[in-house]
C-alpha cells in the first residue's frame, strides 16, 4: 500500500516538471529582411553583413563625421551618422512597409530603417521619387504601402537621374561588394536596376551631383576639396580646386556653376577660373531648381525660393525639425515639392510648402 502510494506520489511530481531545454523545438525559417530586431546581423546578395562592422567597407576618410564640421573630403556630412572611415552598418530595414498616409499622400509611403541621401524623379510622368540608400535605391509606388527595391546593394552618397533619359541614372559613393573604397562615377541605363563604373574608379566619392537640364551630358559633382565636371556624360572629367565644404551644387553650363555651403550661402562660380559671386548669404544645407530659379534649404530648416540670381526671395517655413538635407521640384508644377531632412525624412507638398506630409522615414 505505502509503496502504491509512493509510485504515484513519483508520477505526479515527474508529470510537474517543465520541459527540459533539448526537448524543446528548435526555431525554423529565415530572418525577415523587412523588420530585424536590435542586433541581428542580415547578409545582402553580395554577402555585406549589415548587424556588423563591415571591413570589406572601410573607407578611410581618417575621422568620424559630426554635423558641421569641414572634413578633408570637402564635404558637409549628415547628423550623428558614422561615415566610412570604419562605418557600422546596423540592422538595417529594407521597406518594412509601414507606411505614412498623411494628408491623402498614399502613393508609395512607407519606412526605411537605414540612412537616406539622396533623392530624385522616377519613372516619365515624374510621379513618383527614387532614393538613394547605404544599402542601394529605393523607389515609392503609387497604391503601395511599401518603398520598392530598385536595384543595386552599394551605398549611394551621390544619385542623380539624366534629364535627357529618364531611364538613366547617375551615382557615387561606395561599393563594398566591389572591395573598393570610393565607388568612382557609376551610371545605370536600366532605371537604376544595374551599375556600372563609367569614370574615375576608385578616385572620388561625389555626395553632392547635378546633371545640367540645358546642356545634354553635363554633370559633375564636389568631393575632395574640388568641383569635378564632365562634359560627355562622365567618359572624362575635369576638376576645379574649391575649399568650401560644399551642401549642393548646380550645373548652369560647363562655364558656370551655382555652388552652396555653411560658410559661403550660394554662390555662382564661373569654371575653370572658380571666381564667385555671393547670390544670398545664409548658411545653405541644400540646392535644387525651382522652376526658373532655385530653392535654398537652410540649416535653420528654412527654405527660399529665389528667382535665378536670388535678388528676389521668399521665405517657406519647411517642414521643421531638422537642418534641410536635399530637395527636389516638380519641373512641371513648382507647387509639387520634396524635401529630405538630415534625419533621414522625406516631406511632401503638394501646395508650395504651405503644409507637408511625411511620406518616407529613414534612420
Amino acid at each position: 500500500m505505502r509503496r502504491s502510494l509512493i509510485t504515484k506520489m513519483l508520477l505526479l511530481a515527474a508529470l510537474a516538471l517543465p520541459a527540459c531545454a533539448e526537448d524543446s523545438p528548435a526555431p525554423t525559417g529565415g530572418t525577415d529582411v523587412g523588420a530585424l530586431g536590435d542586433g541581428e546581423a542580415t547578409a545582402d546578395d553580395g554577402g555585406h553583413h549589415h548587424g556588423e562592422e563591415a571591413a570589406d567597407a572601410e573607407h578611410h576618410h581618417g575621422e568620424e563625421h559630426v554635423d558641421g564640421e569641414e572634413h578633408h573630403d570637402g564635404e558637409e556630412h549628415h547628423d550623428g551618422e558614422e561615415h566610412h572611415d570604419g562605418e557600422q552598418h546596423g540592422d538595417e530595414d529594407h521597406g518594412d512597409g509601414a507606411g505614412h498616409s498623411e494628408d491623402g499622400h498614399d502613393h508609395g509611403t512607407g519606412s526605411l530603417g537605414t540612412h537616406i541621401h539622396q533623392l530624385d524623379f522616377w519613372g516619365d510622368n515624374d510621379q513618383e521619387i527614387a532614393v538613394g540608400t547605404h544599402v542601394g535605391v529605393y523607389r515609392t509606388a503609387k497604391g503601395s504601402a511599401a518603398l520598392v527595391k530598385v536595384g543595386g546593394d552599394a551605398d549611394f552618397m551621390g544619385f542623380v537621374r539624366n534629364p535627357f533619359d529618364k531611364k538613366v541614372y547617375w551615382g557615387s559613393g561606395h561599393n563594398p561588394m566591389a572591395g573598393l573604397n570610393n565607388w568612382g562615377f557609376v551610371e545605370s541605363l536600366d532605371e537604376g536596376k544595374t551599375w556600372q563604373v563609367k569614370g574615375l574608379k576608385g578616385q572620388i566619392d561625389f555626395h553632392q551631383m547635378d546633371a545640367s537640364t540645358s546642356t545634354k551630358d553635363l554633370v559633375g559633382g564636389t568631393w575632395g576639396g574640388k568641383l569635378w565636371v564632365s562634359t560627355d556624360a562622365g567618359k572624362s572629367w575635369k576638376s576645379h580646386a574649391w575649399a568650401k565644404a560644399a551642401t549642393g551644387v548646380l550645373l548652369e553650363s560647363p562655364t558656370s556653376a551655382l555652388l552652396a555651403s555653411k560658410a559661403g550661402g550660394v554662390e555662382r562660380v564661373t569654371v575653370p577660373a572658380m571666381t564667385a559671386k555671393t547670390l544670398k548669404n545664409v548658411q545653405a544645407s541644400a540646392l535644387c531648381r525651382h522652376g526658373k530659379g532655385v530653392m535654398i534649404g537652410t540649416y535653420d530648416t528654412k527654405l527660399h525660393v529665389c528667382d535665378g540670381d536670388a535678388g528676389s526671395c521668399q521665405t517657406i517655413a519647411g517642414p521643421g525639425g531638422q537642418r534641410v538635407l536635399q530637395c527636389l521640384v516638380d519641373p512641371a508644377n513648382v507647387e509639387r515639392m520634396y524635401v529630405l531632412l538630415a534625419g533621414s525624412a522625406i516631406h511632401h507638398s503638394d501646395d508650395g510648402g504651405k503644409t507637408w506630409a511625411l511620406i518616407v522615414a529613414g534612420k
